[in-house]
């Protein structure tokens, strides 16, 4: 409950409360489960996370690491959550400077991604995002350009398979949550770009496909509509679509 509330006030933007709430979920549970508990990983991990976002970047860059250190010893280095870890230490890297540190911790997260959960995997997609906009940083627009269109075709397979589970309102609440800033990098990108014919073209398409998912979604829908017409096939359909909502919504959760 420590802990949840602490994920409120971040998401609020309290962070003081939201770091005094932490700090005292770490110590509890570094005192009762352990320092090498996933619980009391999972709270270091919270911690290094609100530190950053207060601009306390030495604060949060040694709590990464240390948690980063630890969850690859306790849970292995192709465990979810070691994954997120070394992920958000990268995006710390790159917006502290340090570029080719950054660079080279994603593309050990990306390949652990790839070979862990596959190409469409939602924690993929985030660290290809990364990946793309440490090109940019770097200059490699080229580079950065193809893997934003790798992200936007991932992504667009990923999302049109979840909204058709979810309500109007809970897809546009998804949309939000979980590909606002990835599509609106990729677009930024072309604007700033826009000279260079292929950034120029890629980013009409990403535009066009970004406009495309929602209607996807719906002709799904109307589709299995029509399908459920059929008795024989009713009851399936209806188990079928039970169960997609479920994990749709878990992943809305996520």
């Amino acid at each position: 409950a420590m802990n949840n509330l602490a994920v409120l006030l971040l998401d609020i933007e309290d962070y003081p409360a939201a770091q005094t709430l932490q700090e005292q979920q770490f110590a509890l549970c570094r005192e009762v489960l352990g320092e090498r508990h996933p619980d009391t990983l999972g709270a270091m991990h919270n911690l290094a996370n609100i530190l950053g976002k207060q601009g306390d970047t030495a604060g949060s860059r040694n709590l990464y690491e240390q948690t980063l250190k630890l969850r690859s010893e306790v849970l292995g280095e192709q465990h979810h959550d070691t994954l997120t870890t070394m992920n958000n230490l990268a995006m710390l890297l790159r917006e502290t400077g340090d570029l080719a540190a950054a660079r080279s911790l994603i593309e050990k997260a990306l390949r652990l991604n790839q070979e862990t959960f596959g190409d469409q995997h939602p924690s993929r997609l985030d660290v290809l995002h990364n990946l793309a906009l440490t090109q940019v940083k770097l200059g490699e627009i080229d580079e950065a350009a193809m893997n934003f269109d790798r992200l936007r075709r991932g992504a667009r397979n990923y999302i049109s398979g979840i909204l058709s589970g979810l309500s109007a309102k809970e897809q546009l609440t998804f949309i939000k949550t979980v590909d606002e800033k990835p599509y609106s990098g990729s677009l930024t990108l072309g604007l700033r770009y826009r000279e260079q014919r292929t950034v120029r073209e890629q980013t009409a398409q990403w535009l066009l496909n970004g406009k495309a998912v929602a209607q996807e979604a719906l002709a799904q829908r109307a589709r299995l509509a029509r399908e459920s017409d059929d008795s024989a096939i009713a009851n399936e359909l209806s188990q079928l679509a039970a169960v997609r909502a479920q994990l749709s919504r878990q992943s809305l959760r996520v």
